[in-house]
């Protein structure tokens, strides 16, 4: 392990390919996806940078999302999932602390690998902002999509409907189905 791990973190092995600004942890995290069909498809969500796409393993990035307003104060922390069972879906969940006072959890949906985004359901169930964000699709289902903030939610349609599920606890950071076995989430 000592020698694997000197020679992955050499400096000689690393190649920036997008750079992006901020400060806050939770607010300014990025969330990073890879299309389970091509390497070369890339997603990052990013508070200051919106959600890019690159088509050339990070050569160059495209914004494709219309929802994230890079940079403001408002700006919405968002997490991606992309869909093994159908590598062609992938789903987003954001945190939309709106100036009016209420935050919600607005989910998106690609079915074309990322290029073009829908709106999906949005949760007004309670949360916690950027602090508990969670997605996950199973990996047998393309439309079966769990989240997790305070409560678990889950869609069987793609995201389009949400309904509310037993909650373990409060406070999930990650959620992820077992690609071996159905049903299992962990």
């Amino acid at each position: 392990l000592s020698d694997w791990s000197s020679d992955v973190c050499s400096s000689d092995l690393w190649t920036k390919i997008l750079s992006y600004s901020g400060e806050a942890f939770f607010d300014d995290r990025p969330s990073f996806a890879v299309d389970p069909d091509n390497p070369n498809i890339l997603l990052l969500a990013q508070r200051t940078v919106g959600v890019q796409r690159s088509i050339n393993a990070g050569g160059t990035w495209t914004r494709v999302d219309n929802w994230v307003n890079p940079g403001k104060e408002n700006a919405i922390p968002t997490i991606l999932s992309w869909s093994t069972a159908n590598p062609k879906h992938v789903y987003a969940q954001a945190y939309t602390n709106a100036s009016e006072g209420a935050s919600h959890m607005a989910t998106y949906a690609s079915v074309d690998a990322g290029k073009t985004w829908h709106a999906g359901a949005v949760s007004t169930d309670f949360n916690q902002g950027a602090y508990d964000m969670a997605i996950t699709v199973d990996p047998f289902d393309a439309n079966h999509v769990f989240i997790h903030n305070f409560d678990v939610q889950y869609s069987t349609d793609g995201l389009k409907t949400l309904q509310t599920g037993n909650s373990p606890g409060p406070d999930c950071l990650a959620v992820t189905f077992d690609p071996s076995h159905r049903g299992v989430i962990y």
